[in-house]
């Protein structure tokens, strides 16, 4: 759970590179960005989601602040409304996989559950399977009304 609060603190984090700030406080968001993004990594493996493997350590590789990559100011500012953008798509789909994750049967593997496969699209994003999950919900519910 540290890690879902601690996507939007990085989203925050790399807004606020939008604004004039000194140099060495960007190098500063720099280093939390890229902890941030192996911590992201960690729980990825840990969740067997592949592709959030290998997209956190692209982007823990961008921000390391020890060899600058050569980015206009321009270009900087785009990856970080892009990424920031991410994380906070990523930090609701994260939350629901909780939230799906909760209802789980104890000791029930997250990644066998059909309603976790059925939510979960490529990469990670909500489609389809939204409805389905939905559907499967209210179901849910309407049988514990009925005891």
């Amino acid at each position: 759970m540290l890690t879902l609060k601690m996507r939007l603190a990085m989203a925050v984090l790399l807004l606020a590179c939008l604004l004039p700030l000194p140099y060495g406080v960007y190098i500063l968001i720099r280093l939390f960005a890229t902890i941030g993004f192996v911590m992201l990594a960690v729980e990825y493996h840990r969740s067997q989601r592949p592709l959030g493997i290998v997209t956190v350590v692209f982007l823990a590789l961008v921000f390391q602040p020890l060899l600058r990559l050569p980015l206009t100011r321009e270009v900087w500012i785009a990856v970080d409304v892009v990424v920031a953008a991410g994380l906070i798509l990523d930090y609701f789909v994260t939350k629901r996989r909780y939230r799906l994750q909760q209802r789980l049967a104890p000791g029930q593997n997250p990644a066998d559950s059909p309603e976790i496969q059925a939510s979960v699209c490529n990469g990670g994003c909500s489609c389809k399977g939204e409805a389905i999950v939905e559907s499967q919900i209210r179901a849910e519910q309407a049988q514990h009304a009925q005891k």
